[in-house]
């Protein structure tokens, strides 16, 4: 009789588990909270950090998940509007919080280096002739490393176990743009910057060097770099032989740039053997001489470029771009962000240069500035200008079907 009861006991205890196993709550602890597909608005956290006179220091410059996280990167080196809050929404919770302030003027660019998230920062606040890089530990962001001479610093690759760092020089320093650490960032060193073997320091009429990109196509490092001779900025890209970067091709036209993303890179990956980059018009690259004339969108007259022009097919500016590894082909995967100027955004994956499949699209008040992806939920950071704050800087998730 005790053995039949027992067994009863057994299976009710098994049926409770299973039940509870398969209703809406999920038995992993670190699971988000179950949401129906569709479109969600999360807020505009930013709006805690920066007032109404500042609404550009409100735009999400970029954004990145790490630990179930997303962080958020704001600021205006501009205006001087540090120290940045980088703010942090718990996908489990769904709670905003701000993850800390770092003593820079804007948090423009995130990084992963390794199991590291790195934030360079583009604005040091109180030591102008030494940049920081800073990194997520605990939650919280700590100095990851200070870069002598960096005005500013915009971007870091890992490259053949070093790391090189691209940075903004003062004016008629006649410093080198662009430093390398062997050693995680502990010490560095200067690398050189050669056009038609004069270093571009000394070329008469330079008056400030940036480096603000790097890439990797093809097994290749290279750079671009901004040159500003008093009247004009020129674009160059440089490669990188192992000890020093030569100049290796012209960027192309200023006017490759659409006039709001002031004439920067939006992102740039590694897919393939190809670089894919944004300047809000979309390219790919395997060594950045692919001399091609093409019409630019909005632009009537054709370009000359060292790039391979795509276009997504609602004709629009590409935001943003992000690769995530298919967890059932084991295949890279490519995103693409795209807003018209009507500010309709559409979330598309590519497939061929001629074919981009629509994921997600929606309208709204401002266009698309930066997204994230976490497992079947795409986040987008919307921005704009100071005419538009009651939605600058508003986070958007997209919740589709599993």
């Amino acid at each position: 009789m005790k053995r039949a009861i027992s067994l009863i006991l057994s299976f009710i205890l098994l049926f409770l588990l299973s039940a509870c196993s398969n209703g809406t709550q999920s038995s992993d602890a670190s699971a988000p909270i179950s949401k129906a597909p569709g479109f969600y608005e999360l807020g505009i956290p930013s709006s805690e950090s920066y007032t109404d006179f500042h609404i550009n220091a409100r735009n999400p410059w970029d954004m990145i998940v790490g630990g179930g996280k997303l962080y958020i990167g704001g600021g205006d080196y501009d205006f001087n509007t540090g120290p940045a809050d980088i703010w942090v929404y718990d996908i489990k919770t769904e709670k905003w919080s701000n993850s800390g302030a770092v003593e820079d003027e804007q948090i423009g660019r995130f990084i992963r280096l390794g199991n590291k998230i790195i934030a360079p920062g583009i604005d040091p606040r109180y030591d102008p002739e030494n940049g920081r890089c800073y990194v997520l530990g605990n939650g919280k962001w700590e100095t990851f490393c200070e870069v002598p001479d960096a005005v500013h610093t915009f971007d870091i690759i890992e490259f053949n176990g070093k790391l090189f760092f691209g940075i903004g020089t003062d004016d008629y320093s006649k410093k080198t743009p662009i430093k390398v650490s062997s050693d995680g960032g502990k010490t560095f060193a200067d690398v050189t910057v050669y056009y038609e073997s004069v270093p571009v320091p000394e070329m008469e009429g330079c008056v400030c060097l940036r480096v603000t990109d790097f890439f990797i196509a093809n097994g290749e490092l290279y750079c671009l770099l901004v040159a500003n001779n008093g009247k004009y900025h020129e674009y160059r890209y440089f490669k990188y032989d192992g000890k020093n970067f030569q100049f290796h091709s012209k960027f192309g036209p200023n006017k490759s740039f659409a006039n709001w993303q002031r004439s920067r890179i939006g992102e740039k990956v590694t897919f393939g053997d190809f670089c894919f980059l944004t300047t809000g018009y979309l390219y790919k690259t395997k060594n950045f001489t692919e001399t091609t004339e093409v019409p630019s969108p909005y632009n009537p007259e054709p370009d000359r470029h060292t790039l391979i022009s795509l276009e997504t097919p609602d004709k629009g500016f590409v935001m943003d771009l992000l690769t995530e590894e298919n967890q059932e082909t084991g295949a890279t995967d490519l995103y693409v962000l795209s807003s018209t100027k009507d500010n309709k955004t559409t979330i598309w994956k590519y497939v061929s240069d001629t074919e981009f499949k629509e994921i997600y699209s929606f309208d709204y008040s401002v266009m698309a500035m930066s997204f994230a992806k976490y497992e079947n939920r795409f986040y987008i950071g919307m921005g704009g200008n100071n005419k538009q704050k009651d939605t600058v800087g508003t986070i958007v998730e997209i919740v589709l079907e599993k």
